[in-house]
């Protein structure tokens, strides 16, 4: 029950000398050429009830707004250089969205069969005159003539499809694409491709039609994500393939803020170019302005790198590009500051200190009580970064056939690892076990810590820096100097190389890089390899007892 009180929605008003409520909706200004009236729309709401009629009439407002909108994207389509493979896609399921969304319209709603239904009294075909009751389906004549036209055009389709004859797809495609706001002509690169994944979508929609008729139940898929013609139309630049790059798969922290560091030099040096317009001049200007910057040359070598493999992800898992124009561009380099090993000297007096003869574990937060013992003699039988000893945690210490690994991972929250290599898992050397350390390791599990080290606090930005100033003054009190903590990794690879261990293995153990094609070899490997070479690490003259426990 509705009373005069009730405000009427947009577009409804009624009739003098009738009850029911009417619509209608003006035509845009912008798109009157396409309607030639002042009003797009009229009709009957079909009810005498406000409420209902407010409700229907809010409806019908949202749908044609948005086809308002869609029009003027039809009526301004934007060129695309070429038709990526998402974009094909997206065609075709748009086209099929279409097809079957209109066909289920005019099987339910009156108002579309009405139409269908003057076309056919204009014709003078029999049955025309049938009422389209809200309740009472298709009327029969209707019916068959849609049956008898979705039969023909299954069957055009499918000889259309089977002959290869593209071109019949094409002013569909075109169209569908117009719809979207594009626009590309036959000769645009990878219009063969979208018109063979059209012509398939065409002949499933039309196959769908026929299956309706019979009864099946074909429900209407849904119209497509707009995002891949979403990004033909605002010409990517090289940060929406980064912000794609990130999200793609797992990715360690510095590996993105490295990536993203030197993308903005690249924003900044180039004055941030659409993708589709960088070419291998563009990377030559980039590379010499870094020559110029005041760089180590291996950061040099890593800013261009990575932009480098930007370019790739855009065209090999993209296909945003042809291909990397930046292709073969390097920045030679040269390892600064090389460090060199421990000498044995060197080692027996940094561990001849109370900490390793006592286990009087340090007083300074940065030191992390246990942590000061056992991350130094970790370096020593591993090789590994200090941050990636600092963020272990005791899932990291695992078991399997009865030995015991250090699983180096950027598993854990916060945890990161410098490059792929790094993930890895390290065999505990005897020495260690001989220490303790795997005693330490089921004490902290019991104790339910998570961390490995529960008192050392994990820098964000890098989780071994606190231990890692501690290290350095605990290394200005010894009265002879001694190397920092990554030297450590150098006198490891040092006592295997001694030992005969080929280098693709040491690099396994330690987490670089691995160059040539030796690499996938490395994985390959049994854990007997792995097993040798860290107990190759040994340092005769270097005397340590166990102290805990």
């Amino acid at each position: 029950m509705t009373t005069d009180k009730m405000k009427k929605a947009t577009g409804v008003y009624s009739r003098t000398g009738s009850s029911i409520w009417q619509w209608r909706i003006g035509t845009p200004k912008d798109l009157r050429h396409l309607y030639m009236s002042d009003w797009a729309h009229r009709r009957s709401l079909g009810t005498s009830d406000l409420r209902e009629a407010n409700l229907k009439a809010t409806q019908l407002r949202a749908q044609w707004l948005a086809r308002f909108d869609e029009q003027r994207i039809a009526l301004n389509p934007q060129s695309v250089e070429q038709i990526t493979p998402a974009m094909a896609t997206f065609l075709a399921e748009q086209m099929l969205h279409n097809t079957l969304r209109e066909d289920e319209d005019r099987r339910t709603k009156p108002d579309e069969q009405a139409w269908l239904l003057q076309w056919m009294r204009g014709m003078g075909m029999a049955g025309a005159d049938a009422p389209s009751d809200q309740l009472g389906g298709m009327p029969d004549a209707l019916a068959d003539m849609l049956e008898d036209l979705h039969v023909q055009h299954d069957a055009e389709a499918g000889k259309a499809l089977a002959r290869g004859k593209l071109v019949k797809a094409l002013p569909g495609m075109l169209h569908v694409a117009q719809q979207a706001g594009i626009a590309f002509d036959k000769n645009t690169p990878g219009v063969r491709e979208a018109l063979q994944e059209y012509q398939k979508a065409v002949k499933q929609a039309t196959s769908l039609k026929v299956q309706r008729d019979q009864g099946a139940i074909v429900e209407t898929p849904p119209a497509p994500d707009l995002k891949a013609i979403e990004v033909a139309k605002k010409q990517p630049k090289l940060r929406d393939v980064f912000d794609l790059w990130r999200e793609a798969k797992k990715r360690g922290k510095d590996a993105i803020e490295k990536t993203e560091r030197a993308l903005v030099m690249f924003e900044k040096q180039s004055g941030n170019p659409a993708l589709k317009t960088i070419k291998r001049e563009d990377g030559i200007t980039f590379q010499s302005w870094l020559l110029k910057q005041d760089l180590a040359s291996k950061t040099q070598h890593d800013n261009l790198t990575w932009v480098k493999s930007l370019l790739n992800f855009a065209n090999r898992d993209l296909e945003w590009i042809e291909r990397n124009p930046w292709a073969g561009l390097n920045i030679a380099y040269k390892t600064e500051n090389k460090r060199s090993p421990w000498t044995t000297a060197q080692l027996q007096t940094f561990f001849s200190l109370p900490l390793f003869t006592r286990y009087e574990l340090p007083t300074q937060q940065k030191a992390g009580k246990d942590a000061a013992y056992w991350i130094p003699l970790l370096g020593l039988f591993t090789g590994a970064r200090i941050g990636e000893l600092c963020q272990l945690r005791v899932a990291d210490v695992v078991t399997r056939d009865d030995q015991a690994f250090i699983s180096i991972n950027d598993d854990g929250e916060g945890s990161t690892v410098k490059t792929a290599a790094g993930i890895r898992d390290i065999p505990v050397h005897s020495e260690l076990v001989r220490l303790g350390f795997l005693e330490y390791v089921e004490a902290t599990r019991q104790a339910r810590h998570e961390r490995l080290w529960p008192d050392l606090t994990l820098r964000k930005d890098k989780p071994g820096g606190n231990f890692s100033n501690w290290f350095g003054e605990a290394r200005k009190l010894l009265a002879v100097d001694v190397p920092d903590f990554h030297s450590l990794r150098h006198t490891v690879r040092t006592k295997m190389t001694e030992a005969g261990i080929a280098e693709a293995v040491q690099d396994r153990i330690t987490g670089h890089e691995v160059k040539g094609s030796v690499g996938s070899k490395v994985y390959s490997h049994p854990v007997a390899i792995l097993r040798t070479a860290v107990e190759a690490i040994t340092y005769p003259g270097l005397v340590l007892n166990k102290v805990y426990g």
